[in-house]
């Protein structure tokens, strides 16, 4: 069996945490922050190199408890999502990567064996978007690689991450992949400390 491909690790960390009333990537899980988490089981799962999108106003506090050498800082939060994603898409290019898994910092649940499916899922049938899809729901982290990666590399900083997958999907010049897994975590978004303590039955 040929070997898993080489893949870059993105999460996506560099929101306001307005409804968090703090750095939600700082809040603990299992006694590590989130976003420590999340760069885990991207690399459990399979990938060789993961880094965090971070922007103000967090990033001096997210950068004394983090590595610096993991953190990408995006200088334009007011650009969303698409922006660290394209922040992100531009770093695995320069280092090389055709694949990049990409994953969200309050989704600190799910499973390294999530990610490794969709690596393999790529392997043996290799398409430009793979999404985790459990119980007829997609969820996170997703998987672009290829034309994709680069469509999103080189789109526009302003542009929104649906738009921008949603044409590349319309123009049907992409493969997707919808990958079913057991993990009911890549739909748990949580935004505050309470969504925490009640995925963690703690009321």
């Amino acid at each position: 069996m040929s070997p898993r491909p080489q893949a870059f690790g993105l999460v996506l960390a560099a929101g306001a945490s307005r409804r968090a009333r703090g750095a939600k990537a700082l809040m603990q899980h299992d006694g590590r922050p989130l976003i420590v988490c999340a760069l885990t089981t991207l690399r459990e799962g399979g990938c060789q190199r993961a880094m965090a999108v971070v922007a103000p106003p967090h990033v001096a506090r997210i950068r004394a408890a983090v590595d610096g050498a993991h953190l990408l800082e995006l200088g334009t939060p007011e650009h969303g999502m698409f922006g660290s994603l394209k922040r992100g898409a531009e770093v695995a290019r320069a280092f090389g990567y055709s694949v990049m898994m990409a994953s969200l910092v309050d989704h600190p649940r799910v499973a390294p064996a999530t990610v490794a499916a969709l690596l393999d899922a790529y392997r043996e049938s290799p398409a430009e978007l793979l999404r985790p899809v459990h119980a007829g729901r997609r969820g996170h982290p997703i998987l672009i690689a290829g034309a994709l990666l680069e469509r999103v590399a080189r789109a526009p900083a302003t542009s929104h991450t649906r738009h921008v997958l949603d044409t590349a999907l319309d123009a049907r010049d992409v493969e997707v992949n919808d990958v079913e897994v057991n993990d009911p975590a890549i739909h748990q978004d949580l935004d505050t400390a309470r969504d925490l303590r009640r995925a963690l039955g703690r009321t």
